[in-house]
């Protein structure tokens, strides 16, 4: 029996944000059905048929089948975008990656359209499956401030010359997509963006194609994202409490009313860490901050457990 796998669908052209998306939610489905993960695309773009006009694409296409893989895709199915491909009814593509290819899930973005006029859609795509006993999951639209991220405007923006928007879009994704999964990716972004801003265009396509790379190889994580996404909630909540009392600065308080702060100088501790109160009253046992499972992060896990432990001896 052959084994049984989670396809998320598209063309992958830049294999930013959205598609990211695509791929998060093919992994997680292939890992709650033990399935691997497979990614269906198609060999040239499918403008060049359907409007008779190819568009100026971001990556080569042995650029994107390597991003893909370096992404976790144990499979890639790429079909011939040709007029048997662009005529074939909706209902028949699907038969086909059911049948032919073993599908037992797929995955696609809310504006994915397919079969012959663009007639088969996320939505029935997904009643198709459900009948058939398959899983079919429909990503929203991923947004990054207030505007939605698609191949075709990342293809505008280096096409207009608007390098600034672009230059934007490559540093928040260092901290907010690859995180500390890479920390090291903030500082080298950095640097391919100075290089970027010295050059000017035409040459700034350079450095800023490094640093895009690099982020799409690189391992992901948004628990930093989220952890003060959590933390600015509760800020706008009223769960902020005052500052512990051994915490604040002795010298602040008013003439001859010092106090024994009672404050533990971590530094003159063992590994530069004590247990003591750091949060206020109302937050005591809140944590923002969640390990996540990439390699980096989940180093830092042991050690400041294996810390912690020590101390608790």
């Amino acid at each position: 029996m052959r084994d049984k796998i989670i396809y998320a669908l598209g063309y992958f052209d830049g294999v930013h944000r959205g598609h990211q998306a695509l791929l998060d939610t093919c992994r997680r489905l292939a890992k709650e059905r033990d399935c691997h993960t497979g990614v269906v695309t198609f060999e040239g773009h499918p403008d060049t048929l359907v409007l008779g006009k190819t568009p100026k694409l971001i990556n080569t296409p042995e650029d994107r089948l390597r991003l893909l893989k370096s992404m976790g895709v144990e499979s890639v199915v790429v079909l011939p975008f040709d007029r048997a491909m662009m005529e074939m009814p909706w209902q028949e593509f699907y038969r086909m990656l059911k049948q032919d290819y073993n599908a037992d899930g797929l995955v696609c973005g809310y504006d994915f359209r397919f079969g012959s006029r663009g007639e088969g859609s996320g939505v029935l795509l997904k009643q198709a499956c459900e009948a058939d006993g398959l899983i079919c999951e429909v990503t929203p639209e991923q947004e990054m401030d207030q505007v939605t991220v698609s191949s075709t405007y990342i293809r505008t923006l280096l096409e207009a010359g608007d390098m600034i928007t672009a230059i934007r879009r490559i540093l928040c994704s260092a901290s907010e997509d690859v995180g500390m999964a890479y920390p090291m990716a903030v500082p080298i972004v950095k640097a391919c963006v100075d290089n970027a801003l010295q050059l000017g265009l035409p040459e700034a396509r350079l450095p800023l194609a490094e640093a895009v790379v690099l982020l799409a190889t690189s391992p992901k994580s948004n628990t930093v994202h989220d952890g003060i996404n959590a933390a600015m909630a509760d800020v706008r909540a009223g769960k902020v409490g005052g500052i512990p009392r051994h915490l604040q600065n002795v010298h602040a308080d008013s003439s001859g009313m010092e106090q024994k702060q009672n404050y533990k100088y971590p530094h003159n501790y063992p590994h530069h860490w004590v247990a003591q109160q750091y949060l206020p009253d109302e937050l005591v046992g809140t944590r923002y901050y969640a390990y996540g499972e990439n390699k980096t992060e989940q180093a830092a896990r042991r050690y400041w457990e294996e810390v912690k432990g020590k101390q608790g001896e």
